[in-house]
């Protein structure tokens, strides 16, 4: 049973793969309604590496990361519990629930 759902992710995933690698070789001239197209591709997919875009989108993220931390200030909300406890098994210290914070604008 579990081989059979297996094989068939696998054959569905193989699929998706040839339908991707059509759509990268399309051409106007080619105007057929059956060619899949992908929408909002990431930027790891198998077709193509969009090594700039990735560049970007992280310094966008790191941009908007330190106008929240200079505009607001952040404190440890009184919803989380007293102790927080970390996963054991993690690389990077990860706290075991979710924690939440406050954030309150820097008056300037």
């Amino acid at each position: 049973m579990a081989s059979e759902r297996r094989n068939m992710l696998y054959e569905n995933k193989k699929q998706e793969t040839t339908e991707i690698a059509v759509a990268v070789r399309f051409t106007a001239e080619d105007q057929n309604d059956d060619i899949f197209v992908p929408d909002g591709m990431p930027f790891d997919s198998p077709v193509r590496f969009d090594v700039a875009g990735m560049r970007f989108a992280l310094l966008q993220m790191k941009y908007a990361l330190v106008r929240m931390l200079n505009e607001f200030e952040m404190e440890l909300s009184p919803v989380n519990p007293p102790v927080i406890e970390y996963r054991g098994h993690s690389i990077i210290t990860t706290p075991k629930h979710p924690l939440w914070f406050n954030f309150k604008r820097i008056s300037h």
